[in-house]
This record gives C-alpha cells, sequence and structure tokens, in this order.
C-alpha cells in the first residue's frame, strides 16, 4: 500500500496512539505515506509536533475540503501545510457531496 489515511483512527484513540500504529505501519513497510483526516490547524500541528518528539514518522498529507465556493483551507491550513511540507488532498467534489445508494 502507497499511501493510509485514518479517518477512524482519531475518533477511537489518542493522537499518541494513533500516530504509534501509523508509524508502525510505515515502519514495517507495508504503507510508504500517513496523511491526516480532515484535521483543525491546531490538531494537525499538534500531531506533527509529537511526531518529531518520539521521532516518528510524520504526516504528509491532509484530506482538505476545498473549492471555488469553499475556501477556508486557504486562511489556516493552506500556510500550516506550506510551512510543514504537507500536501492537500482534495476529494473529488461529485464524490463528497453525492453518494451512489448502495
Amino acid at each position: 500500500m502507497n499511501f493510509v489515511g485514518q479517518p477512524v483512527l482519531k475518533q477511537i484513540m489518542e493522537i499518541e496512539e494513533t500516530l504509534r500504529v501509523l508509524d508502525d505501519l510505515v515502519q514495517s513497510g507495508k504503507v510508504r505515506y500517513i496523511a491526516a483526516p480532515n484535521f483543525s490547524g491546531w490538531h494537525l500541528m499538534k500531531s506533527q509536533a509529537v511526531s518529531e518528539k518520539y521521532g516518528w514518522n510524520r504526516y504528509v498529507g491532509h484530506q482538505v475540503y476545498y473549492s471555488l465556493a469553499h475556501r477556508e483551507y486557504e486562511w489556516e491550513l493552506m500556510p500550516l501545510a506550506l510551512d510543514q511540507k504537507i500536501g492537500a488532498l482534495v476529494p473529488d467534489g461529485f464524490e463528497h457531496h453525492y453518494r451512489c445508494p448502495e
């Protein structure tokens, strides 16, 4: 697997536990990169600080909601991403708003 995001883990475990598990996945070669779900700026920076403190792999991507109509990403998260070298993962607008019935 090249990439893993973790929208469910953030709900269940503490930041340190989540990052430890993700670091173990990278260290074992099961994934190459990790990305954060739609975190706020403070949550993303706290995660980066914890990763740095323990020497764990840092997030290299961040799922963001961004479109011409919704540009809040530019205010806080874009400058943070540029400073921390975190790529933006923008979901497909159609898929994001219109779920196919199962």
